[in-house]
């Protein structure tokens, strides 16, 4: 029976990791690709912004799916004010507020969905460039504070996860500055 709970949690706590930042990292991958205009195409903008905006609030569920799940873990010892709370964590106290204040940041960030009119197109775009920054936290917090960091599954997930994104952005970056060069005028002699 032991060996069953063990196994349990451990496939539990994997789970919960592996739903949780890819979530999030196919919310930040589908926001690039709206970005890109590559989502124009297909599967539209709408249907685009509605996958980006379920999949945001996917990654949500996750990420208190992943806390929940930790308060059964005898070893670690969360309670609910440890991981609501943060630096109140015995565990690795930095890198777990690092995930803590990433996911509430991520709250703040899906919320503006639902203001977005209210608040505009221009602040509603300057809070979601927040979510490279939260991406990063949550990353930080994976590899610093994470059980599973050293398992291939996991290092194989964080490369892949971290090289779409920066390729991505760099589309974003190379597309932006492109567009914003006027072309050269040729003068007559």
């Amino acid at each position: 029976v032991s060996l069953i709970l063990l196994h349990n949690r451990i496939v539990l706590r994997a789970l919960s990791l592996w739903q949780g930042h890819s979530s999030g990292g196919y919310a930040m991958v589908l926001g690039l690709l709206m970005s890109n205009k590559m989502a124009r195409t297909w599967p539209g903008v709408a249907a685009s912004f509605a996958i980006h905006e379920f999949v945001s609030l996917l990654g949500l569920g996750f990420a208190m799916f992943h806390a929940i799940i930790l308060m059964g873990d005898k070893y670690i010892e969360f309670t609910l004010a440890k991981i609501a709370i943060p630096f109140e964590s015995t565990y690795e106290p930095f890198w777990v507020s690092v995930g803590q204040i990433a996911f509430y940041i991520m709250l703040i960030v899906a919320f503006s969905f639902y203001i977005r009119k209210a608040i505009g197109q221009k602040l509603w775009r300057a809070i979601h460039f927040i979510s490279f920054l939260t991406y990063l936290m949550a990353l930080l917090h994976s590899l610093a504070a994470g059980t599973d960091t050293a398992l291939p599954w996991a290092q194989q997930y964080y490369w892949f996860s971290i090289g779409s994104l920066l390729f991505l952005l760099m589309v974003r970056i190379v597309g932006s500055l492109l567009k914003e060069q006027k072309p050269v005028r040729r003068v007559k002699t």
